[in-house]
């Protein structure tokens, strides 16, 4: 079961950070290149800690909404809803809290029809080092910093494509043809004034596999469109009330 959240929590990092991504003289960022524009992008999110992030996916499930609030390195709430499923986790120090609808659990092996029926829409808690990958995907979701990073090391493919605004915040727009590897098709608005934060980050196609060390990925045929906003506004994260623990049901 940890395996599949963490995975989901590292998903939404690579969302977030690789989408891969104007009348009088252009100022600011929107004066530079695109290269430049995505490394000070990489700059600035080096001191980013906290932020929050809302917007939509499709993958080989289907559709989805997805939103999250994280308040420092490895606390994170996040939360993913389909026509078919639906899951909240919240990730914070020790313990990881999650609550999931009947057909997700029903989906995961191993488990009987009442183990199911307990666990549905409830709090349930579990260790965090129960398994290590959860550990390294929530390490992963709330550190956009090294997803930025990855974005404006892939130099290739990007192109400026004008102006736009997000939230009423003006933007630059980088664009990538997603032909570096490990990169994918779209495009990224960064603000044009103030720190250069990602705004906005948009997937068209097909990841390429590729790349190295933290910035490898696999082949993916992900679309999205995430907005990011709240830059190191206070966040704070709370364990759910009435929790009780999966090791403890589950058996």
């Amino acid at each position: 079961m940890s395996g599949s959240v963490s995975r989901t929590l590292a998903l939404t990092a690579v969302t977030v950070g690789l989408a891969a991504c104007g009348g009088g003289r252009p100022s600011g960022e929107a004066a530079k290149s695109p290269s430049q524009i995505a490394q000070d992008a990489a700059a600035a999110t080096k001191s980013l800690r906290s932020f929050r992030l809302e917007g939509t996916l499709t993958d080989s499930q289907g559709f989805a909404r997805v939103s999250a609030e994280v308040a420092g390195p490895g606390r994170i709430h996040l939360a993913l809803r389909r026509a078919s499923s639906a899951f909240e986790v919240i990730t914070s120090g020790a313990e990881t809290y999650l609550k999931a609808s009947r057909s997700y659990w029903a989906a995961l092996p191993g488990l009987t029809s009442s183990q199911v029926g307990n666990l549905s829409d409830r709090w349930v808690k579990l260790p965090t080092s129960q398994d290590p990958g959860l550990k390294a995907g929530a390490a992963r979701a709330t550190s956009i910093g090294v997803e930025v990073g990855c974005w404006a090391a892939r130099s290739r493919g990007l192109s400026l494509a004008g102006t736009g605004s997000v939230a009423g915040r003006a933007a630059v727009i980088v664009a990538n043809d997603g032909s570096a590897p490990g990169s994918a098709p779209g495009k990224v608005y960064v603000a044009s004034s103030g720190p250069p934060w990602p705004l906005r980050a948009i997937v068209t196609g097909p990841r390429q596999p590729g790349g190295t060390g933290a910035c490898a990925e696999e082949s993916s045929k992900q679309t999205s469109d995430i907005t990011v906003s709240a830059f190191n506004q206070p966040i704070h994260l709370a364990p759910p009330a009435g929790a009780i623990d999966l090791l403890s049901i589950a058996h």
